[in-house]
């Protein structure tokens, strides 16, 4: 798939997996399978844009290549990081939970390929933004065992300002953007993969009068012949899906367990508007994370190095 990136002067060894698990893959040579670890990849893109492999390649790159250097400094000579990129369903096509379904399909293929393969303790989760919250929402799936069975699980997850509460955006709420590159319109369209659609001027979906699951927004979106689908979907509070505990992953159990024990590192901009928001999950779930704030940065700002 990828030969030569531009900054970097050796092969990336990566995947592009479309819900069917497509698989195309590159490296530099034969791979022990006992040196490689894992970056499985999630991007961002507020849930409707972008597709990994072209718009987060620089950034996936950068965290292989710092993996790589970190773990032979630690004297795994012979590791070779690769990366697991990941295209999932975009809003307002699909809705959630069916994003978080194709992450734990493409976990388990991560699991079962053959062409570099690996185990559990050697897959590191990692995202940026909407990417850090579905990673998230991903460790809640495997310790619940939704969309899968007693799956075992990763060693340990990267999230870079993840989205954490959809209830802001769904609310229309008027976030602290000046210092950030993120207008108000942008998130609130972040919104847009609870019911397929973002909310209107001057509405707000998280009250009472939030859009129902006969809309024909959500019915043309959604899986609902899908038993296990519909089951995960209806697990939001009296059918709020702005505190769907797997979407937003501030509400409901936060604990360790609740993300299976995997150590959690999340790390935000001081000036970025979601900070609040992030800051609050932190502390809220402060035995199941590490929390690092860069000072004066804004959202996602590693993308940009």
């Amino acid at each position: 798939m990828l030969t030569k990136v531009s900054g970097c002067d050796r092969t990336i060894a990566c995947v592009l997996c479309v819900s069917g698990c497509h698989q195309v893959w590159s490296s530099e040579g034969p791979v022990d399978p006992k040196n490689v670890v894992v970056l499985y990849f999630v991007h961002g893109g507020g849930y409707c844009f972008f597709d990994g492999v072209t718009s987060h390649l620089g950034l996936a790159v950068n965290l292989i290549e710092t993996m790589q250097a970190k773990l032979r400094g630690d004297g795994w000579k012979d590791v070779v990081v690769v990366g697991y990129i990941i295209e999932y369903s975009l809003a307002p096509e699909k809705i959630l939970p069916t994003p978080l379904e194709e992450l734990v399909k493409g976990y388990k293929f991560l699991l079962t390929q053959e062409r570099f393969p690996v185990k559990s303790d050697r897959i590191v989760l990692g995202g940026d933004s909407a990417g850090g919250g579905l990673q998230l929402g991903l460790l809640k799936c495997l310790a619940g065992n939704f969309f899968c069975k007693d799956l075992p699980r990763p060693a340990c997850c990267l999230a870079l300002d993840p989205f954490v509460d959809f209830g802001p955006s769904a609310a229309r709420k008027a976030f602290d953007t000046s210092g950030d590159f993120v207008t108000d319109v942008m998130l609130w369209y972040c919104a847009t993969p609870l019911y397929g659609r973002p909310p209107h001027p001057g509405e707000r979906i998280d009250t009472v009068n939030h859009s129902l699951e006969s809309d024909s927004y959500v019915q043309r979106a959604g899986k609902f012949d899908d038993e296990e689908w519909v089951r995960v979907r209806e697990m939001a509070p009296d059918h709020r899906m702005e505190k769907h505990p797997l979407f937003s992953v501030v509400y409901g159990d936060v604990s360790p367990e609740a993300f299976g024990n995997v150590p959690i590192l999340v790390q935000a901009g001081s000036v970025e508007a979601l900070y609040d928001d992030i800051a609050r999950f932190a502390d809220k779930a402060r035995e199941s994370v590490c929390f690092e704030v860069y000072e004066n940065m804004f959202h996602v700002f590693p993308i940009f190095s």
